[in-house]
C-alpha cells in the first residue's frame, strides 16, 4: 500500500559474469475507472467500477556502464508523475540483459502496490502497530515471570539444594531469557517497517519520527544487543557456580530490563489517542461516501426518469402546446449536474 505522492527507495542488484548490456525498470499502472457517459457528453460517477491497464513503461536505470558484471544501486523513484489515484494498482519489475546474440533476459519478481489515500494507509499502519504492541506486552509479561523465578531461586541459596538441580533451573531460565532476544528482534523489525512505510509515503513528522525511532527502536536495539544478553550471561554464570555478588547483579539487571520495557511500552501507548482519531476520521469518510452514494443513486434515477420514454408525453400533456419544451429540459439537466458537483466534494477536494 502506497499513497500517490510516495517516494520509493528501490534496492536493485544485477549480476552477469559476461557483462551487463542494460538494466531497466518496467512499470505499469492498472487504473480503476468509475465513469460513464450519460449520452449527452457529460461524464458522471457510476456505481460500476472497471479496470484498465496502461501500457508498460520502460525506464533505463542510471549509472550502468555497459559490460560491468555487477550492478547495485538504491534508486530513488517518485511515481507522482504517473498521476495515480486511490484504487489504482502499480506494478514494478526490473529486467536486465547481457551481450549474447540472443540476449539472455533476467528479471526480478513483479511487485504489485495498491494505491490508497493517506487516511487508509494510516489506519492500516495503526492496526499493525496495535497488533505488535500486544506482542510486546506479552514479552514484558514473560520478562516479569523470569524476574520472579530468579528472585525465588536466589532466596533458596541458603537451602540444601543440590548443585545439579540448581544448575538445571538456571539453565532453563537462561534459555527462556535468550528466547526473549528473538522475540524482541521480530517486534523491532515490524516497528522499523512501519517507520519506513511512513517515510516512503511522506507521512512522518518530527514527533512521529522521535517516538518511533528514539522512543521505541533505539531502546529496543539496546535491549537486544546489550541488556538482555547481559542478563542471560549472569544466569549462565550462576548456573555454573553460585556467587552472591553475581546474584545481586542479576537481580538489578532483571529490574532494569522490566523498567526499560515499560518505558518503551509507554512510547507505544502514546499513539493510541492519535490512532483513535485516525479511526474516527476513517468512519467519517465512510459515512460521507455512503451519503454520496445515496445522492448518486437518486441522481441516476432522476436522469433515467428525465430521459424515459414516457417523459416527453407527460410534459406535452402538462404544458401548453405553444410553449417550448427543450429549454425546460436543458434547465433540468443543468440542475442535476450542478447538484452532482455539490454532493461529491470528496471526489475533487481530497488531498492526494
Amino acid at each position: 500500500m502506497v499513497v500517490p505522492n510516495a517516494v520509493l527507495n528501490l534496492d536493485i542488484e544485477c549480476e552477469d559474469n559476461l557483462g551487463l548490456q542494460s538494466a531497466d525498470l518496467h512499470h505499469r499502472v492498472d487504473r480503476r475507472n468509475a465513469m460513464w457517459n450519460n449520452g449527452a457528453g457529460a461524464r458522471i460517477q457510476s456505481r460500476t467500477h472497471t479496470e484498465s491497464a496502461s501500457a508498460t513503461v520502460l525506464e533505463s536505470l542510471p549509472d550502468l556502464e555497459p559490460g560491468q558484471t555487477h550492478y547495485s544501486i538504491t534508486h530513488i523513484w517518485p511515481p507522482l508523475p504517473l498521476s495515480m489515484r486511490p484504487g489504482d494498482t502499480l506494478r514494478l519489475q526490473v529486467r536486465a540483459a547481457d551481450f549474447q546474440p540472443h540476449a539472455d533476459l533476467g528479471h526480478s519478481i513483479s511487485y504489485t502496490l495498491r494505491i490508497v489515500t493517506p487516511e487508509e494507509l494510516l489506519v492500516e499502519l495503526a492496526r499493525r502497530e496495535h497488533e505488535w504492541r500486544r506482542e510486546f506486552e506479552q514479552i514484558i509479561k514473560t520478562q516479569e515471570q523470569i524476574q520472579q523465578r530468579i528472585v525465588e531461586l536466589q532466596h533458596q541459596a541458603g537451602e540444601p539444594l543440590e548443585q545439579p538441580q540448581r544448575a538445571a533451573r538456571y539453565s532453563q531460565e537462561q534459555r527462556v531469557q535468550q528466547q526473549q532476544i528473538s522475540r524482541l528482534k521480530t517486534v523491532r523489525r515490524q516497528f522499523g517497517q512501519i517507520l519506513n512505510e511512513l517515510e516512503v509515503n511522506q507521512l512522518t513528522g518530527p514527533r512521529v519520527r522521535s517516538r518511533l525511532d528514539g522512543g521505541i527502536l533505539f531502546p529496543m536495539t539496546r535491549l537486544i544487543n546489550t541488556e538482555v544478553p547481559a542478563a542471560a550471561d549472569f544466569i549462565e554464570r550462576l548456573g555454573k557456580r553460585y556467587e552472591p555478588a553475581v546474584a545481586d547483579q542479576l537481580e538489578q539487571t532483571q529490574a532494569q530490563l522490566v523498567h526499560s520495557m515499560y518505558a518503551i511500552l509507554e512510547q507505544m501507548l502514546q499513539s493510541e489517542g492519535y490512532n483513535e482519531a485516525v479511526s474516527l476520521l476513517q468512519d467519517i469518510i465512510k459515512l460521507q461516501r455512503n451519503l454520496n452514494q445515496e445522492t448518486q443513486t437518486r441522481l441516476e434515477r432522476d436522469i433515467e426518469q428525465l430521459f424515459g420514454e414516457d417523459e416527453p408525453a407527460k410534459r406535452q400533456e402538462n404544458q401548453p402546446s405553444e410553449e417550448p419544451r427543450w429549454p425546460a429540459t436543458e434547465g433540468a439537466i443543468s440542475y442535476f449536474l450542478t447538484g452532482a458537483r455539490v454532493a461529491w466534494p470528496s471526489l475533487i477536494g481530497s488531498r492526494y
